[in-house]
């Protein structure tokens, strides 16, 4: 707040390309500061994250209007909430500055708009040049209409996207963040594809997907071998070392019953209470630990329990065995 306007600017200009990370506060008041003596006309010169504060009805017929939105598109857009008004206003003012009105984008609107491409209709994704498959990969989540778009032209052979029944694990993780929007397409991929693809696609998402979304996400992944209503354990034993992300979708609540050592789980308590196991397979992890601790469970198990917690009653706290 000490520099003058022109210092302040070149600081501002000096972070560009450092990867510098702001956040909504930091660029709110950049920009706010940065607007009240004028808006500058270099924006190009300015951190690409900052653009998403501007006034974007400031822009949207003015001569370096496209130079705007391409810096816009090229931001982390998911620094404003999705639905947000700003985000809204960006997209639409946008594609007036682009001429942009119908539902079919050229390779050219898709490569300016970029992150902005992440709030567009379906209708949009559908019609649209197959380049918008490439700049939808990067965002961190799909309406259901979106998700319908995107599942229709990958199950109708894409270019550059083979039928998903021929896809391989590097075609997953090249895939980036699209499995989000998958549905139907679950149930024509490989088995073994999806054993090797997953574990590394959903540790990439778990940096940024609420856990909650990330508990429906693997739900939705069948790849068990048939039926969980078995009375033998046909996924194979859940040794320590193959306990991973996937294993919620792996092994269902008969299926890891059956297939889990109280070796295992006593020794591996922590790694389990991490993953986002469904209620079903919490309660059975619950029944197994209650049948290991007859007589409660230790402080240093209870210490360890992550989500299993939260299965246990007020009547099953009262057992535990807690000195501190």
């Amino acid at each position: 707040k000490d520099l003058n306007f022109a210092s302040f600017l070149l600081l501002v200009q000096a972070m560009k390309g450092k990867g510098a990370v702001f956040d909504k506060s930091q660029l709110s008041c950049m920009i706010y500061r940065i607007t009240s003596n004028r808006t500058p006309s270099a924006i190009d010169t300015l951190p690409v994250d900052a653009l998403l504060y501007f006034n974007s009805k400031d822009f949207r017929t003015s001569q370096n209007c496209k130079a705007f939105f391409q810096g816009v598109g090229k931001s982390n857009i998911n620094i404003l909430p999705k639905g947000s008004a700003r985000r809204q206003n960006l997209l639409e003012d946008a594609r007036t500055c682009l001429g942009i009105t119908g539902s079919h984008l050229t390779k050219e609107n898709v490569a300016v708009l970029g992150g902005l491409v992440c709030d567009l209709e379906e209708s949009v994704i559908t019609k649209s040049d197959i380049s918008i498959m490439d700049a939808l990969k990067n965002c961190n989540s799909y309406s259901e209409n979106q998700k319908k778009a995107i599942e229709t032209r990958l199950k109708n052979g894409a270019k550059n996207y083979r039928t998903p029944n021929l896809w391989s694990s590097s075609t997953i993780n090249h895939l980036g963040h699209l499995p989000l929007a998958f549905t139907d397409t679950w149930n024509q991929l490989n088995r073994d594809v999806l054993k090797e693809a997953l574990p590394r696609f959903i540790k990439k998402i778990k940096i940024f997907t609420p856990p909650n979304d990330l508990l429906a996400f693997i739900n939705q992944i069948n790849i068990r071998k048939d039926s969980d209503n078995l009375a033998n354990c046909t996924e194979g034993m859940l040794a320590a070392e193959n306990i991973n992300d996937m294993t919620p979708a792996i092994y269902g609540a008969t299926q890891l019953d059956l297939c889990l050592s109280d070796r295992v789980l006593k020794d591996n308590v922590l790694q389990l209470g991490s993953l986002a196991f469904n209620l079903t397979q919490l309660e059975v992890l619950k029944k197994r630990l209650l049948q290991i601790y007859p007589n409660g469970l230790p402080e240093n198990q209870i210490q360890l329990l992550g989500n299993i917690s939260t299965v246990f009653n007020a009547t099953d706290v009262s057992s535990w065995n807690i000195t501190q």
